[in-house]
């Protein structure tokens, strides 16, 4: 079985990663569940999600919504403890544009609260099939008749787009609000950039496992994701 949970898993925290699956991992074993002792690192995002012999993995919504669906199980989904996270099992991306500036409160509904910008603004942004990067603001403006910007930068992951926005190689950028919070405590191009705006509020990043899983490991891979990764259960975990 292999395991991998490669959405927030920057080089920062892989260390604290690597001590959250072995807890899992010895959690399962007492319940009669082999694990791996190690997360899985390497090869094509897709081949670790739809592996035959996948015991558990974040993934994105829009995946699970899209390429994913019918081909894997949702287990759950982590809640985390951070500004845009307020819903538990739910989220937001943060919309930062560069320079200094006081940052956006998240606001006290679930709609977007989106800036304006030029007509010739550049975004940056990790990947169109990312929810928090690409999707939620493409939804977010057609929902106001608003197109995506004029220029758009495939930056690879939600790290280089600060790095695009704050060294004006774009002007801004749809970044998930965890991967934000882990920018201002580990990516120093985060002070350069500012929260302009915030996408609607939407499902989080679901943790799943493979098709075969049978209910009674899936009840057990759950009640794992409740004590160790705070998750929930969600009747729609994705939007759509």
């Amino acid at each position: 079985m292999i395991a991998g949970l490669p959405m927030y898993d920057w080089p920062e925290l892989q260390a604290g990663n690597d001590t959250l699956w072995q807890d899992c991992a010895r959690w399962l074993a007492l319940k009669g569940i082999a694990a791996p002792n190690a997360l899985t690192r390497t090869g094509d995002l897709y081949d670790l999600w739809l592996s035959p012999q996948l015991l558990l993995a974040q993934t994105c919504s829009y995946p699970l919504e899209t390429a994913l669906r019918g081909k894997v199980s949702y287990v759950a989904t982590p809640s985390y403890d951070c500004a845009g996270c307020e819903v538990p099992g739910h989220y937001r991306s943060v919309i930062i544009m560069a320079g200094a500036g006081a940052p956006m409160p998240v606001p006290d509904h679930t709609d977007a609260a989106l800036p304006d910008w030029p007509k010739t603004a550049r975004l940056a942004y990790n990947g169109r099939d990312s929810m928090s990067g690409w999707q939620a603001l493409a939804r977010d403006l057609a929902k106001t008749g608003r197109a995506m910007p004029m220029h758009a930068f495939e930056s690879g992951s939600h790290r280089q787009s600060i790095q695009m926005v704050a060294n004006g190689q774009a002007d801004l950028a749809a970044i998930d609000c965890v991967s934000w919070a882990h920018a201002l405590a580990w990516e120093p191009a985060a002070r350069h950039v500012h929260v302009a705006g915030w996408t609607a509020m939407r499902p989080g990043l679901p943790l799943i496992t493979r098709l075969g899983c049978t209910e009674a490991e899936l009840d057990l891979l759950r009640d794992m994701a409740r004590r160790h990764f705070d998750a929930v259960v969600l009747s729609a975990p994705t939007e759509r």
